[in-house]
This record gives C-alpha cells, structure tokens and sequence, in this order.
C-alpha cells in the first residue's frame, strides 16, 4: 500500500485523466497485491501494462481529441519505473 501512495505522489503531477485511467488499469490488472509473486507473474504485469500503454496510445491519437502525447510518455515511463522498482522487490 505504501507503494501504490508513492506512485500516486508521482503521477497526481502529471495528466489527472491520465492518472485515473492509469490507475484504473493497474488495479484491474492485479499489478497492486497484498503479497509477493512469482517470477512469472511479476514479468507479466509490467508486460501487460506496457501493451496497455501502446494500445491506449493509438486509441487516444485516432480519438480526434486533444492528446499530449509527452505527459503520456512521461506518466508511462514513470509508472513502468515504479512497477520495476515493486518487481525488484517482489511484490508485483
């Protein structure tokens, strides 16, 4: 839990719609757990986020809506940082 509230602090800086639907996704997937994994589920969860990433990308550039696509970047790679850091540390 005191990762998931780091992770918030850093990201409430960046895109708040990004944030929502970042987090949205990450606590869908099963990326926030209350016990350490196995090797095998660590490497997936920061596999399907970055293909979630990529997906989310496309849809928001085709949407014909306002996109900034550097705060997208930004909230991605800072988010993939963290999910490293809880891997590292067995927890995702």
């Amino acid at each position: 839990m005191v990762y998931l509230k780091m992770l918030i602090k850093d990201l409430v800086m960046l895109d708040r719609n990004l944030l929502t639907q970042f987090l949205k996704e990450i606590v869908m997937s099963g990326a926030v757990n209350s016990k350490p994994l196995n090797m095998a589920e660590r490497k997936s969860t920061i596999e399907e986020f970055s293909h979630f990433c990529q997906e989310e990308k496309e849809r928001r550039m085709n949407s014909g809506e306002g996109f900034d696509e550097n705060a997208f970047e930004q909230a991605k790679e800072l988010t993939l940082r963290k999910l490293q850091i809880l891997e590292d540390e067995g927890w995702v």
